[in-house]
Formats: C-alpha cells, structure tokens, sequence
C-alpha cells in the first residue's frame, strides 16, 4: 500500500497520503486544504480541486448531488505548523510588554526566513495564507466570496500580497498588531474599483502587464485604443481609495493607512501614475507594499506542498529577469534584502 500510487495529468499521487474527509468538514473549507478526489466505479480517481482552489456553493452541490458523505482528500496543509504561526501572531497581538514583543516577532520572521528565503522547510504556502486569514482578517466572508468570484488567481494573488506584506513590514520594526492588521487589509483593495463590473481582457492583460514592467500597463490600454480604459486604469488608485474608504473603513484601526492604495503604482524613479511620486513621498512600509505589489506575478499560484520553499528569492530574481533590470526599487528595501536576507539586487547584470 505504502508504493501505490496514481497519475492525474501527469502527476502522481501516493496512494497512502489519501485520507477520507466528510462533506460537512468540507462545508467549513472556503479553500482547499489540499487536493480534493472523487473516487470512480474502477477505483480510479477523479481530481475536484487542487490545494488554495475555491470551495464554493456550486462545487458543494456537485457533492451532494452525488450523495458524497466523505471524499478523499491529500491534504498539503501541515496544520502544526499553521497553528504555531497563529499562536505566534495571537501572542504578538496579546503582548503589552515590547520585550515580548520583539522576541515574538524574531520568531516569525526566522520561520520567514528559513522557508521563504533560505527554503530549509518543505511547507506549502497555503500554511501563511490561511493562518494570516484566521489571525488578521476582519472582513465579511462576503467580501472574500465576492472578491474571488471576480477572479480566484487574483483573489489568491492579494492574499500572498498581504502575508508577504506584514513580514516585511515585521522586519522593519512595526510590531504593533493593529498596524500589521491594517496593512494586510490594504493589499486587498488596492484595484478595488476595477472589480465593480466583470473585468475586461484588456484591463485585465493592462494590471498583469503594469505588474511586470511600469509602464507597460498604460501602453498596453494605448495600443488597444481603449482610452476611456486607459484613464480608468490611471485614476483607479484614487477610486480604489475612495471605495476602500467608505465601504470597508470600518475593518481599519487607523484609516489613513488606506492612503497607500493610491501610490500603489507608483515606483521610485517617479515614473508611475497617477501622481507621479518619488522615492522622498513614500514611508519606508508603503514602499515595502509597492514592492511587494510589482513582485508577485498575476498568475495561477500553485501551493502545493513545498510551495513556500525559497518563494521570495525565486519571485525577486524572475522580477529582474522579466523586467530586463528595469524595475525602480527602493533603496530601503533593497538594504532590507541585502542586509537581513543576503538577496542582492544587481540590477545591471539581470538579463
């Protein structure tokens, strides 16, 4: 039993990592801890969901409507290590003495290091993404259901935004908890007004090209003569603000943090829209999100196990290779890869 093994699609399972869970567990799921089975007549198996895919009304109701009380399932998701993550955030948020709250966030970020950066540890992303949810998040269901409806990848996109966001902005000292919160419910609402409506192709190729390379986003919209598309993408960021403002303050500690949506497509180099800032404009944890927002790419992530293995030194070395060694980085956050993750940025070498 322990070398049986299946083939999906040109990946093979162990057999002996499948374990049955009941429907109701899964009602409680909004993503999948892992990759989700249906069983066959031949005892062959028919894969439902890859881990971080959405658990939503339509796929349960295809579970029911095929009287399913258990489905198997190879999770991906080590839960001792999720817990340890939430316990470490609980005790930061908990903590009145700043001793502790030092030695508690030397804690987390060693577990950042050691995974995203040095990949010692074979954890699958999907970890950090679902302990931040159960720590940080203030949001209705609603508004994740909503969000990832428009579009899962990018709805998964905000979520790595945000867990990579709050440890960077860890690593340069901002403990206090409700400030962490803060800036993880940002990286959700920065593109908030473009998702009123059903997303177009050209705005959606626009974001996934400004990601890439600033710049390349406006020229996109230009070149597709979408005008009123184009000066939509240019005022979003203030439109997003507005919106995040009114409709989602009430999840803020502090709701001037919401300013950061507007400079979320600017850069350093004072390139970007719509005010075309500099690097002086910007407090060093809004520029720790502007990086983090043209660091990850606007792409169907994978979280399968080992997911998380060496993630923020592979993303930062495609960032300069894509970009052909063009990206503005901050000066700040480059000393902080430098100086604390040994990443160099050599900018002139990338090609």
């Amino acid at each position: 039993m322990s070398n049986e093994t299946f083939s999906i699609k040109g990946k093979t399972f162990l057999s002996k990592d499948l374990t049955r869970v009941s429907l109701q567990e899964i009602e409680g799921w909004f993503l999948s801890l892992g990759f989700v089975f249906f069983q066959l007549p031949n005892s062959s198996y028919l894969k439902l969901l890859d881990p971080g895919g959405i658990v939503d009304e339509a796929f349960l109701t295809k579970l029911k409507r095929k009287k399913c009380e258990e489905v198997p399932v190879i999770s991906v998701v080590d839960q001792k290590h999720k817990e340890s993550l939430i316990n470490l955030f609980k005790k930061l948020k908990n903590s009145q003495l700043e001793v502790e709250n030092i030695e508690c966030s030397r804690e987390i970020l060693n577990d950042f290091k050691k995974v995203f950066v040095e990949g010692s540890h074979d954890y699958s992303l999907l970890d950090y993404l679902l302990a931040f949810q159960e720590v940080f998040s203030l949001f209705l269901p609603e508004f994740f259901k909503q969000v990832a409806e428009m579009d899962v990848d990018i709805f998964k996109r905000n979520m790595v935004m945000a867990t990579f966001s709050v440890f960077l902005c860890l690593q340069l000292g901002y403990l206090d908890f409700n400030f962490l919160s803060d800036v993880y419910h940002a990286c959700f609402l920065m593109d908030i007004s473009l998702y009123e409506d059903v997303l177009p192709w050209s705005t959606h190729k626009a974001i996934e090209n400004e990601q890439r390379l600033p710049g390349e986003g406006l020229r996109t919209l230009t070149d597709f003569k979408n005008i009123a598309g184009r000066d939509a993408f240019v005022q979003h960021p203030l439109k997003s603000m507005q919106i995040a403002y009114s409709e989602y303050g009430n999840v803020f500690y502090n709701r001037g943090v919401l300013n950061v949506i507007t400079k979320h497509q600017e850069n350093a180099a004072g390139t970007g829209f719509p005010q075309k800032l500099i690097q002086s404009d910007f407090a060093d944890w809004e520029a720790v999100i502007v990086f983090v927002e043209h660091l990850i790419p606007h792409e169907p992530l994978l979280l399968d196990r080992g997911s998380g293995r060496g993630i923020l030194k592979n993303l930062i070395t495609n960032l300069y290779k894509n970009s052909m060694g063009q990206f503005y980085h901050f000066d700040r956050i480059a000393k902080i890869l430098k100086k604390e993750f040994q990443i160099k940025l050599e900018v002139e070498k990338a090609s």
